[in-house]
Parts: C-alpha cells; structure tokens; sequence
C-alpha cells in the first residue's frame, strides 16, 4: 500500500502545521464516505494516494490534475486550461521525444 500508516502521516502534518500557526483536527470516515465527501469538495485538507500502474506520465498528470478529471480523480479540483492543452497534446503524438517534451512542459 502506499500508505500503510494514514494516522501516523495525519498526526506528522497537523504537527507540522501547528508550527506554523495552521490548527487541523484529524476525522476519519468510513472509505466511500471518504471518497462521496472528496468529490463533493467538502475537506479542507485530505490524505489520498495514487499508484501509477502504467509508466505513463498521463496516468499521473492527466488522471489527477486534468479538467477532464475534475469529476473523477482530480481531488484538488485543479484545472488548468493551459496544462490540459499541453496533456490532451500529449496523449494525441506517438512521438516520444514530443511527448516528453510537452509533459515536461505541463509540469
């Protein structure tokens, strides 16, 4: 898992924020109240992990951060017209080299 310690890395974070004056209470919920709440944007701040399962740059960038994701995996709620261009770009060329290019690009 990539996070076989959730309160642990919970408490680590509230830790370093009370240093720097941010007060953050610790709830858990049950994982498809989690989630439901997720995607409904009602969390200040949230634990989520990702693991990549294909190599592509897209499976990270595109599946997390894309507009197309904002009602998927894209938790932030991040949308960028600019980046999406360059991703959507991105997946459309089999051409390696351009294809990193314009990930890099996009980061």
């Amino acid at each position: 898992p990539y996070n076989p310690n959730a309160k642990l890395m919970a408490e680590m974070l509230q830790n370093d924020w009370k240093k720097i004056g941010i007060n953050a209470k610790i709830v858990s919920y049950e994982w498809g109240e989690y989630i439901k709440r997720a995607k409904n944007g009602e969390n200040g701040a949230m634990l989520i992990g990702w693991s990549g399962d294909n190599g592509d740059p897209d499976n990270w960038l595109g599946t997390l951060f894309g507009c197309d994701a904002l009602n998927g995996n894209n938790f932030a709620k991040w949308c960028d017209k600019p980046f999406d261009t360059l991703i959507h770009q991105a997946k459309e060329t089999s051409d390696q080299a351009k294809r990193t290019e314009l990930y890099k690009q996009a980061q």
